[in-house]
């Protein structure tokens, strides 16, 4: 696919799955044909994981892990990302885009490609206002002709030449900018100033089509920004954007992914095992039942609960083979793999055995009949 693909499509991501597989279905969609290259940068939660595991299964995608540890500038796992991306790039353009970036036309990406060449490398939108200015911060000059990477494509061969690189250290060691933040200048420097001092270098003027703005959601012809989605969380303008997105991703794709994936939600989804069901003292309790829930508040663990009935005595009922239940049932019950359990409590004759698993074994422990039908449940269809 990365062989005879017109361009990649790059989104550096981190800990927002829902975000992702909308975006990716979006970049898709285009009348190109994208190469996606998704660039995880240290995601530490199970719905993470899975999203990811169903990307790995799409031909047009390629998964790629950095476990950037603690950096000395916020924006340095994102620059090591794009450092990667333009080594691995297989194709002549790159589009640089982020989680929070959604297009409006499904011709957006040849429509740059078509503006763009050896003498004009740069096509997209300039960075956001930056440093002090008459309206206060972030509306100063400090950033003017540098390139934002929201949505921004690039000529390869020309970025090769000129050694293009996003590095903080670098840009701080060669073009004198701070190392870490700048305490006079907020917001710089940033993800994209290494690159853009190194287009004022070599005399490269980037084509911008307009400017991107701060702390708002952005709108323009082309796409929506709701911008700092990772940094900010899903605020109601961040919920209102990625909404109409996968809207638009669900009448361009005809698929499903309108609807927010169930291992997504806010509320606990719990798989029960066992039919049976008794009533003590007007509740009733599940009889003999093996229960798993994820809790997206706490998204590293499942719990999962193995319950019996102190009025019938009835044995947890094997769940059937396939499912998620039964994956960790097999872990638990029959293998007994090592786990933490929290002691057992007895509320008005009903045990309960609590146990918490991390998503990394739960991931690695999965047996193989059921991993495939485990995310063809939990995730939304290509």
């Amino acid at each position: 696919m990365a062989q005879t693909a017109d361009v990649t499509v790059v989104i550096p991501h981190r800990d927002t799955p829902d975000w992702l597989l909308t975006s990716v279905a979006l970049w898709q969609a285009q009348n190109t044909l994208p190469f996606v290259l998704v660039i995880d940068t240290a995601s530490t939660t199970l719905p993470t994981d899975l999203a990811l595991t169903k990307l790995r299964q799409n031909p047009g995608v390629e998964v790629s892990r950095l476990n950037v540890g603690a950096t000395e500038h916020a924006s340095d796992s994102i620059c090591h990302a794009m450092d990667y991306a333009f080594s691995r790039c297989p194709t002549t353009y790159l589009l640089a885009t982020h989680v929070d970036v959604h297009p409006k036309r499904r011709d957006l990406v040849s429509y740059l490609m078509s503006l763009c060449d050896e003498k004009t490398p740069v096509v997209g939108w300039e960075m956001s206002p930056r440093g002090p200015g008459p309206d206060g911060d972030f509306t100063g000059h400090t950033s003017d002709g540098y390139p934002g990477h929201c949505c921004i494509l690039f000529h390869m061969p020309t970025m090769d030449r000129i050694g293009a690189g996003w590095s903080i250290r670098r840009s701080a060691n060669v073009y004198g900018s701070a190392r870490g933040r700048d305490p006079l200048v907020k917001g710089w420097p940033d993800t994209e100033t290494c690159l853009g001092n190194l287009f004022m270098q070599h005399g490269i003027q980037p084509l911008y089509l307009g400017r991107e703005t701060n702390h708002a959601t952005q709108e323009t012809k082309y796409w929506t920004h709701a911008r700092s989605r990772t940094i900010l969380g899903e605020t109601p303008r961040h919920r209102s954007a990625i909404d109409r997105a996968r809207a638009r991703a669900a009448r361009w794709t005809g698929s499903g992914i309108e609807a927010k994936p169930a291992f997504l939600t806010t509320t606990q989804r719990s798989i029960e095992s066992c039919p049976y069901r008794s009533s003590l003292g007007g509740k009733k309790f599940g009889c003999g039942l093996l229960r798993t829930q994820l809790n997206t508040d706490n998204p590293n663990h499942f719990e999962v609960s193995r319950k019996t009935c102190q009025t019938c005595r009835r044995e947890p009922k094997r769940p059937a083979e396939g499912d998620l239940t039964f994956a960790i049932w097999y872990e638990i019950l029959v293998k007994g793999t090592a786990m933490t359990k929290s002691p057992t409590v007895t509320d008005k004759g009903h045990a309960h055995t609590m146990v918490r698993i991390s998503a990394q074994k739960i991931l690695k422990m999965l047996p193989a009949a059921a991993s495939d039908d485990l995310l063809s449940k939990l995730l939304p269809p290509n």
